[in-house]
């Protein structure tokens, strides 16, 4: 995945966020988006080249022939795996216009994000991420064409250490949150692989309650030493 104008972490995902990243992470102040790009913090789509070889022709024949790159059995069972990654469970909170209920559908966001790379589905997402930002934008694009050229991520989990509404930011809502991740690797179906290595990260997430639940308007990761 290439990195969302959200800066993705040393490994960049594709997400879009917002913010001065200035809190312990960022101080208090931000504001200038940024972009999330895949390969670094979170997987971030991209297209690969389809791979050409030409055959030498025969005494008896001038013509030549394309041939299309077959997998591995170990990169058939890998992609298997990926493709069947379970839907990460929606937050109940999710409904409720709470400091709980925006820290939920933050995490939901960032888990979700992993999901649709790994999987190529992409509605929960959409459904999830509505702002003309990038990271709501760019990602099921850019995941639908890794998936289309045979591409994947190979499932990739987190585990949040915290999270909290920041109160310094008025004009929105908005979530940071601290997390770990696995290493994983980035396949695009052509053979070639990036690995996605482990590490702590932190995100800002900027969401917006609809009158029924939280919706997520951008996502900023950054991966922290």
């Amino acid at each position: 995945m290439k990195n969302l104008k959200i800066t993705c972490l040393p490994v960049r995902i594709v997400i879009v966020l917002v913010f001065c990243v200035s809190v312990t992470l960022c101080g208090v102040v931000f504001y200038s988006l940024k972009e999330v790009h895949a390969g670094q913090a979170l997987p971030g789509g991209g297209s690969v080249a389809s791979v050409s070889v030409t055959i030498s022709p025969t005494s008896t024949s001038t013509s030549s022939a394309s041939v299309k790159w077959i997998s591995t059995a170990q990169e058939a069972k890998k992609r298997a795996e990926a493709l069947s990654m379970p839907l990460p469970a929606k937050p109940k909170e999710i409904t409720q216009n709470t400091d709980e209920g925006a820290v939920a559908a933050a995490k939901y966001a960032i888990e979700l994000y992993n999901y649709t790379f790994s999987t190529g589905n992409v509605d929960e997402y959409k459904a999830l991420c509505i702002s003309e930002r990038k990271s709501c934008v760019k990602v099921p694009v850019d995941t639908l064409k890794m998936h289309q050229n045979g591409g994947w991520v190979d499932p990739i989990q987190v585990t949040f250490v915290s999270g909290w509404v920041r109160k310094d930011v008025t004009k929105n809502v908005v979530v940071q949150l601290w997390f770990y991740r696995n290493a994983s690797q980035e396949h695009s179906g052509q053979g070639e692989r990036q690995d996605i290595p482990a590490g702590k990260f932190a995100s800002l997430v900027t969401l917006k309650f609809d009158g029924v639940e939280w919706k997520v308007q951008e996502i900023y990761v950054e991966e922290k030493h």
